[in-house]
């Protein structure tokens, strides 16, 4: 399934308007307590692996959306084995995401609008090199 990554109940709000959010009673996620948006955006915007399982209010983690991408990816392979090459267009979230599962070091900064990526899979092998 390759919806959009699930932000919960702060879909479709803007950054400066998370913000701006004081949580009260503080907001806990996977052992992390978030007095405000702030803290919030910057533990969910981090390249911090240890935040990947942090989520918004009612919404899915990172880890929870890479594991749902890569089975996409995973399963169209599987269904297509003489498949030569495989066009992935996605928002960088979810660009991020799946290059923080096959090729972490790759992740230095942001996912740019438009920026291209190339992932190489070994049929053969069965993953990603």
């Amino acid at each position: 399934d390759c919806k959009e990554f699930s932000n919960g109940i702060f879909e479709g709000i803007k950054e400066e308007d998370l913000q701006k959010k004081v949580f009260n009673p503080p907001y806990e996620t996977s052992g992390f307590k978030f007095e405000n948006g702030t803290d919030l955006w910057a533990a969910y915007s981090s390249f911090d692996p240890k935040y990947d399982t942090i989520s918004y209010p009612k919404g899915e983690t990172k880890e929870q959306a890479r594991n749902r991408f890569m089975n996409a990816i995973e399963n169209y392979i599987k269904e297509n084995p003489n498949i030569q090459n495989l066009a992935v267009v996605a928002h960088g979230a979810v660009i991020r995401f799946l290059l923080s599962k096959v090729c972490p070091e790759t992740l230095k900064e942001k996912i740019k609008n438009a920026e291209t990526r190339i992932i190489y899979y070994d049929n053969k092998k069965g993953f990603f090199v």
